[in-house]
């Protein structure tokens, strides 16, 4: 159970450090600061830009987070082991 709200808890931070509106919402910007941290660490060889990175598919992240929240927890609760 630790695990697993570890796991919960990281996934909650980066809902709120995106803004808290998307799951799963990615910033370009970070990717870059990420590829550049790797890249003076001597991770990787050669950088390539962000966007190559980061779906590019228009409103993607606002069709992913298009479902409904109490639908999902109400199943949650009636989960019988």
């Amino acid at each position: 159970m630790n695990n697993q709200q570890a796991q919960l808890d990281s996934l909650s931070d980066g809902y709120r450090l995106n803004g808290g509106k998307l799951w799963g919402n990615v910033d370009a910007a970070a990717f870059d600061r990420l590829v550049a941290f790797m890249l003076a660490a001597k991770q990787i060889d050669k950088t390539i830009p962000a966007k190559d990175m980061v779906i590019a598919i228009p409103d993607f992240f606002a069709k992913v987070n298009a479902f409904d929240v109490r639908a999902i927890e109400d199943s949650a609760r009636a989960c019988a082991f």
